[in-house]
């Protein structure tokens, strides 16, 4: 299962019903606005800082993605198939070999462990996609105020 934050920016539907009465350019700022609104998820999901997850290969921040859907939903997400370990954590569990008879690994003494099951004892979270909503929430709506701003100035006229 892969992590995807998925945003729809409520009351958009309405605004968009009027647009005739807005002018032409509203469609496009508000598509404007939410791929804005994704990459700055997208590339706040990416930042290293501390307390964050261990950036081994980098495979988990280069899968992060942002779409753009339309004006009014946009998804932010990763198919990394351990994302959500990363962003959860996980709960103490027993791990067993698929497709061998044993786990072989190298332990931190460098020397090989061959087991026939291991007790892996959970990992903590290290959440990345709630924290870059949050941290850019106020921004995102700055940004939709201001397309509203130039709406309402237009239907004034």
């Amino acid at each position: 299962m892969a992590v995807s934050l998925s945003m729809k920016i409520n009351g958009l539907d309405e605004l968009v019903a009027n647009a005739n009465k807005a002018g032409s350019d509203m469609r496009r700022l508000l598509l404007q606005s939410m791929t804005k609104a994704t990459t700055m998820i997208k590339e706040d999901a990416k930042a290293i800082r501390s307390g964050s997850f261990k950036n081994r290969t980098g495979t988990l921040r280069r899968s992060i993605v942002a779409r753009t859907h339309s004006a009014e939903r946009g998804t932010v997400s990763t198919d990394v198939p351990y994302s959500t370990h990363v962003e959860f954590g996980t709960k103490p569990h027993t791990i067993y070999p698929r497709n061998k008879r044993f786990l072989a690994f190298k332990a931190a003494s460098g020397k090989m462990v061959f087991a026939r099951k291991v007790n892996h004892p959970g990992s903590r979270p290290y959440p990345y996609m709630r924290p870059a909503m949050e941290n850019n929430q106020r921004q995102i709506l700055e940004e939709y105020e201001k397309v509203a701003q130039i709406v309402i100035s237009n239907m004034a006229k």
